[in-house]
C-alpha cells in the first residue's frame, strides 16, 4: 500500500539521508523491535494460551514466511524449535 504523497516521500527520505548512519539504524532497530511487539501482541489475542515454542514458531512465519521458500523456512523452524 501506498498512501504517501510522493513529494512528502522525496522529503522524508531527504531528511533520513542528512541523519547520521548511527541514528538511521536506531530508528530501524526501534521499528522492528514495534512489529516484533505488535505482532506478537497479536497472536497472543488470536491464540492466548501459546507456549513459548509456538509463540517463536509463529511470530517467525509472521515476520518473515513470505521472505523464504517453504524448504528453507521449515529448515529455520526446525532450529527454532531447538533453541532453548
Amino acid at each position: 500500500m501506498k498512501d504517501t504523497a510522493t513529494k512528502v516521500t522525496e522529503r522524508l527520505q531527504m531528511l533520513y539521508d542528512r541523519l547520521p548512519g548511527e541514528r538511521r539504524l536506531e530508528m530501524g532497530c526501534g521499528m522492528f523491535d514495534d512489529a516484533k511487539s505488535l505482532a506478537t501482541a497479536g497472536l497472543l489475542s488470536e491464540s492466548p494460551g501459546l507456549n513459548a515454542a509456538d509463540l517463536k514458531e509463529l511470530l517467525f512465519l509472521r515476520l518473515f514466511g513470505e521472505d523464504f521458500a517453504p524448504k528453507k523456512a521449515e529448515q529455520i523452524l526446525d532450529r527454532l524449535s531447538k533453541m532453548p
